[in-house]
C-alpha cells in the first residue's frame, strides 16, 4: 500500500523541533541537567543575519566573493 506520504521529500526544515525533543529526552534519560529554553535571538543577531543575506545577494549578482563585517 502506498500513500501520498511515501513520495514526500523532506528538506530537513522539519527536523529541528524533533532534534530538540531528542536532546531533551536524551539528557533526562542520562540524568543530565536540561536547559529550560534555548537563548532567544537578539536584534543584533537579526542585523548580522541580514548582513549575511545581503552579502549573498551581492555575491550572486556580481559573481564574486563578498566580505561580511564581523560584529
Amino acid at each position: 500500500m502506498h500513500t501520498t506520504y511515501d513520495y514526500w521529500h523532506s528538506m530537513g526544515m522539519d527536523l529541528a523541533p524533533y532534534r530538540r525533543l531528542y536532546e531533551v529526552l536524551r539528557d533526562r534519560v542520562l540524568g543530565r541537567p536540561v536547559a529550560a529554553d534555548p537563548v532567544a535571538a537578539t536584534f543584533a543577531d537579526g542585523v548580522a543575519a541580514q548582513a549575511v543575506l545581503d552579502a549573498i545577494h551581492r555575491a550572486s549578482a556580481l559573481g564574486s566573493w563578498e566580505t561580511v563585517a564581523a560584529g
